[in-house]
């Protein structure tokens, strides 16, 4: 997907999905795994899941999955 993406889409919902989701999934300190969690929705809202920066979705949808110690 990064692929896809260019300068021009920054702010945009894809540009917000792809960096949210990289920040939140990424692999943690002992790299034994990502959390994958953060990506199982049971709905989707995009008008409303992706309103924010990044760093503000990820930390939303890292504490919607249970992840309450999410540091970036």
């Amino acid at each position: 997907m990064s692929h896809l993406l260019t300068n021009d889409d920054e702010g945009k919902p894809d540009w917000n999905m792809y960096w949210a989701l990289r920040i939140a999934v990424r692999h943690q300190p002992n790299h034994t795994q990502g959390r994958c969690k953060v990506a199982a929705f049971n709905a989707f809202e995009a008008d409303a899941e992706l309103q924010g920066d990044p760093l503000e979705i990820a930390r939303r949808w890292s504490a919607a999955a249970g992840y309450h110690d999410l540091s970036v």
